[in-house]
């Protein structure tokens, strides 16, 4: 479980609702991208010195928690639904991951599309809405190819930045937006990486803007283009 002081992290309890997010929170999260954020607990690590290191390789982040009913927090301001580029710290569909002896099953993956955009991956390259994302914050190209889907309603699909290297939706699919916990928005650890998390939200909307604008005005000059071909053969005839 999430904790910050005494109360603990959890979706706000709404069926099928974007998790309003608030402002304050405090989590650990693994930022190793093909792992859980759970790990081990002091005694499976094998002590002291063992868990030191554990904690170490834990990325400290602040967190923009999911609205809970009973923390006393009734009158907080909600933020927006998660979008393309946002962190986020969820617990994983039924049947993936390992919950440690904590119960802290939490992951932590970028959205990469929403609800009803199409997602492919083929040579190396992520398309959203049939458009190739341009993404500088992920480690490597992906090597494996994924067949076109489209998210369903109330859903998002993640991946992490290591993309070769991680367990996502690429592998079980898409997540629902109940089990988003919180947004990543600051980084503790290691200290020379201290400091706010990069915002990606706003050039991947400017991209996917642009490329819808192409695409349309790409539509629009072969629909003329056609047009202009039924015409010919009446004005010939004339």
């Amino acid at each position: 479980m999430l904790r910050c002081g005494s109360n603990s992290l959890a979706a706000s309890g709404r069926a099928h609702a974007a998790p309003a997010l608030a402002p304050r929170a405090i989590s650990r999260a693994h930022l190793a991208a093909g792992r859980p954020a759970g790990g081990a607990s002091p005694a499976a690590a094998g002590g002291a010195a063992a868990a030191r290191a554990a904690a170490a390789r834990r990325a400290l982040l602040h967190v923009a928690r999911a609205q809970n009913r009973d923390s006393g927090e009734a009158g907080a301001r909600s933020w927006r639904p998660p979008v393309a580029g946002d962190v986020v710290i969820f617990h994983p569909v039924e049947g993936v991951g390992r919950k440690s002896l904590l119960g802290d099953d939490v992951f932590i993956k970028r959205v990469v599309a929403v609800e009803g955009d199409s997602v492919e991956v083929k040579g190396g390259k992520l398309y959203v809405n049939g458009a190739p994302r341009e993404e500088p914050f992920i480690n490597e190209p992906p090597a494996y190819s994924l067949q076109k889907l489209v998210v369903p309603p109330h859903d998002v699909f993640v991946c992490g930045d290591n993309r070769n290297n991680s367990y996502d939706s690429h592998i079980w699919g898409p997540l629902p937006q109940e089990n988003i916990l919180g947004r990543a928005v600051f980084v503790y650890w290691p200290p020379q990486k201290v400091g706010s998390l990069p915002d990606y939200t706003e050039a991947i909307a400017q991209q996917a803007q642009q490329q819808q604008q192409g695409q349309q005005g790409q539509q629009q000059q072969q629909q003329q283009q056609q047009q202009q071909q039924k015409a010919q053969p009446a004005g010939a005839a004339s």
